[in-house]
C-alpha cells in the first residue's frame, strides 16, 4: 500500500473507530489504526475509549492496551494482561495482512 492509499484508509478509519459501538468492531479498527496511523490514532482511540466508559461497550481494556502500546495512557481504564496479549496477537495478524 502506497502512502496515498494509506492516507485515504486512515481518513476513513479514524472516524469509524470514534463511532464504533463495541467489541465487534472496535478491536479490529483499533488494531488497524495502531498499525497504519500510529500515534496519530491517539485522539480517535481516546474518543472511543471515553464513549466506551460512558456506555459500557466492552472494549475499553483493549483500547487502553492500544493507547498504552503507542506510549500514552488513558486514566479511566487500565488494560488487563489479557487485553495486552490480545492486542499483540491482533497486531501480529495485522502485520501479516499488510505484508500480503
Amino acid at each position: 500500500m502506497g502512502w496515498g492509499e494509506a492516507r485515504l484508509v486512515i481518513e476513513a478509519l479514524l472516524p469509524s473507530l470514534e463511532t464504533s459501538l463495541g467489541t465487534l468492531t472496535a478491536p479490529a479498527l483499533a488494531t488497524a489504526a495502531v498499525l497504519l496511523a500510529e500515534d496519530r490514532a491517539l485522539p480517535s482511540l481516546r474518543i472511543y475509549a471515553t464513549q466506551d466508559a460512558l456506555r459500557q461497550y466492552g472494549a475499553g481494556g483493549f483500547i487502553a492496551a492500544a493507547i498504552e502500546h503507542l506510549g500514552a495512557d488513558w486514566e479511566q481504564v487500565q488494560p488487563a494482561e489479557r487485553d495486552r496479549d490480545d492486542l499483540v496477537k491482533m497486531l501480529g495478524v495485522g502485520r501479516q495482512l499488510l505484508r500480503g
